[in-house]
């Protein structure tokens, strides 16, 4: 080839190769041609061809172009790795891995054949191969985040979120602007409920590649997670402009439809991510959350129960489908089944938690010292530090045990912003300080107290009322008290049995370590006992109001004008209609928070008496010797068909 001519070549493939990066594949393959014309056996152009031929979904034409180059060069091991991606995109995974094998045996140091290896493997659910190939390639060149990427979704699907993280971490290391891991990383920080790391790491995503769908996606993360629904919709939304085949970004506007009440849209986008990607298995969860199911469900029912047994699950897509397939069987009034499932999912969950007696000891203990120290004498000794600020209500209590419910009712009258499950308090205990006379330290006081008050305000301006509906402020009493002495508490209560069942029959996102065994339950229930015990005993009565959850749904009304008097408001009519309230609600009762008061929930743990194990500590004497009739039985069952699975 004549020098002008061998810068001719050059030149053209240069060209097509920027044309192939920007996704101009035509104009890629088009000036391929040109060069084949002239050097019909210029191997790294057909090398482009074939990668040309990939995106164009024709892998057999690239198989035919790679295989011509592995004629002229045999010993080309990166053909074998370019060929392996064609056999794999063409359904022949174990070609493509006798191919990946025999490109390690021209290049034993081949990271990105191992890599690609453990993708096969990955996707063949033989996750211990491919965790063995991950950590190889990344052995091999540690400066590979694609490998460290790998490895950290393998662990993630197995619950192994500590070494997912790590591996996270590490991808990030190798890559700074690796978006991916970034917005993987964001998301286990969220289930974590580590918020600002979470935030940092979203938003270090949408700043590595701005404008492209996985920014809009974590974008969309952020805005949700701030409580501005309406712009998170629109955040994914533009995520799926960009990426219309994206199964994530579907599964996240489902998630933010449904907390927007629009169970239909959700149900839809759940479907689609579902159709785009049947390991989308949330999409399953999002299904069967998104309303009570009929018998016209069951096969949808029967499709989810053929992804258990035959899908090759991954431990945390197990855990969806047993709550899913728990929750379905529980609508249908199949107790024994719905038993068995929430049986296994939780069996899973707790395995991923670090929950252990020694930290319900430990828990124990932190009760004992805000027993010992945050007594009258504290509140007196403080009564001078804090602000007069009278807008917050904290919503405490057991997870479901009616908080939601309470929330949407205070929210429909006008006057009361509802804040939602905010985690301020919890964040904040760790900065808090005090002298050994129990003196608050007084800049700490005010520097929580200015930030609050800016977070609820930014929340719900121009409200007179407004709620902070995190259960477990229960465990911050004193220190809300000590900053705000004129804030409320709203305490939620409910059978212990029903409060325990529905918290283990919830798939939550975040991790809420006591909720996968019985005996942790009773174990944290019983600690909650006696520090709400402590609080009844050294909060003045115009502070604390209680409201039972049966009272409630039995007549609501007297206690529902009693909750508002207790804020300090007066009557508007608009509580209780509860039902018709607008607002975005992100916690597990979602659904049930938009229907109208009902009563089956009420003594649920009847239908699971066989199967309370160590609940059966909370029933009464009268409850033990008491069974349902068949009668009632028939009754709970009809009461099914109109009812819900669970208080908000």
């Amino acid at each position: 080839m004549m020098v002008a001519e061998a810068d001719s070549v050059n030149a053209l493939l240069q060209n097509a190769m920027a044309a192939y990066r920007n996704g101009e594949f035509n104009k890629a393959e088009v000036q391929c041609r040109q060069i084949l014309e002239q050097n019909p056996e210029h191997i790294a152009t057909m090398q482009v061809l074939a990668a040309v031929a990939g995106q164009f979904g024709v892998p057999q034409r690239g198989i035919l172009l790679v295989n011509k180059i592995l004629e002229l060069e045999p010993g080309h091991a990166d053909a074998y790795i370019q060929l392996a991606k064609l056999l794999r995109q063409d359904g022949k995974d174990e070609e493509a891995i006798a191919a990946l094998k025999s490109a390690i045996e021209l290049a034993p140091e081949s990271a990105a054949a191992y890599n690609d290896i453990g993708l096969i493997y990955r996707d063949a659910h033989k996750t211990a191969e491919a965790m063995e190939c991950f950590e190889r390639a990344a052995e091999l060149d540690p400066k590979m985040a694609i490998a460290h990427f790998n490895k950290a979704l393998v662990c993630e699907a197995q619950g192994q979120r500590s070494e997912a993280i790590a591996a996270f971490k590490k991808a990030i290391e190798a890559d700074p602007k690796f978006a991916e891991a970034y917005a993987k990383l964001g998301s286990l920080m969220l289930q974590g409920n580590d918020h600002g790391g979470a935030f940092d790491m979203l938003r270090k995503a949408v700043d590595a590649k701005p404008e492209s769908a996985i920014a809009w996606m974590c974008e969309a993360r952020i805005l949700a997670e701030e409580g501005k629904t309406a712009a998170a919709e629109e955040a994914a939304s533009k995520a799926i402009e960009i990426q219309p085949y994206n199964s994530d970004a579907h599964i996240l506007l489902s998630s933010i439809l449904m907390e927007l009440g629009r169970f239909d849209e959700a149900a839809t986008a759940a479907d689609l991510a579902i159709a785009l990607n049947r390991q989308q298995l949330f999409g399953y969860h999002q299904l069967v959350s998104a309303r009570k199911m009929r018998q016209y469900d069951r096969p949808l029912i029967a499709q989810i129960e053929w992804m258990l047994e035959e899908g090759g699950l991954s431990e945390d897509g197990r855990i969806d489908v047993g709550f899913a397939l728990g929750k379905a069987y529980d609508d249908y009034g199949e107790y024994e089944k719905a038993i068995g499932h929430f049986d296994a999912a939780n069996s899973l969950k707790h395995k991923q938690t670090s929950t252990n007696s020694a930290a319900f000891a430990n828990f124990g203990v932190r009760v004992d010292l805000q027993i010992q120290n945050f007594n009258a004498d504290f509140f007196s000794r403080n009564a001078d530090i804090g602000s007069n600020w009278d807008a917050p209500v904290l919503i405490i209590g057991m997870p479901r045990s009616g908080t939601t419910l309470v929330e949407q009712i205070l929210s429909s009258h006008p006057e009361i912003g509802a804040g939602g499950e905010l985690p301020f308090w919890r964040d904040h205990m760790a900065s808090f300080r005090m002298d050994r006379s129990r003196r608050v330290d007084p800049e700490w006081s005010q520097a929580t107290s200015r930030d609050y008050q800016e977070l609820l305000t930014e929340l719900c301006p121009g409200k007179g009322r407004i709620t902070d509906k995190m259960p477990q402020n229960f465990n911050f009493v004193a220190l809300v008290r000590a900053v705000f002495p004129r804030a409320r508490f709203v305490h939620c209560m409910r059978h212990p049995v029903d409060t325990c069942l529905s918290i283990y029959f919830q798939n939550f996102s975040r991790h809420v370590d006591f909720a996968y065994d019985r005996g942790d339950l009773v174990a944290f229930y019983r600690q909650y006992q006696r520090l709400m015990a402590h609080w009844r005993t050294v909060l003045p009565a115009d502070s604390l109001f209680e409201v039972q959850y049966e009272e409630l749904v039995a007549d609501p009304e007297p206690l529902t004008r009693k909750l508002i008097e207790f804020c300090g408001l007066e009557w508007d009519d608009s509580c209780l209609r509860h039902d018709r309230n607008t607002r975005p609600v992100r916690t597990a009762s979602l659904w049930q928070a938009r229907q109208p008061m009902y009563r089956t929930s009420v003594a649920r743990w009847r239908n699971y008496r066989p199967w309370l194990g160590e609940l059966e500590a909370f029933l009464s004497d009268d409850e033990r010797e008491t069974s349902p009739s068949p009668v009632e039985k028939i009754r709970g069952k009809l009461a099914k068909c109109s009812g819900s699975d669970g208080p908000v």
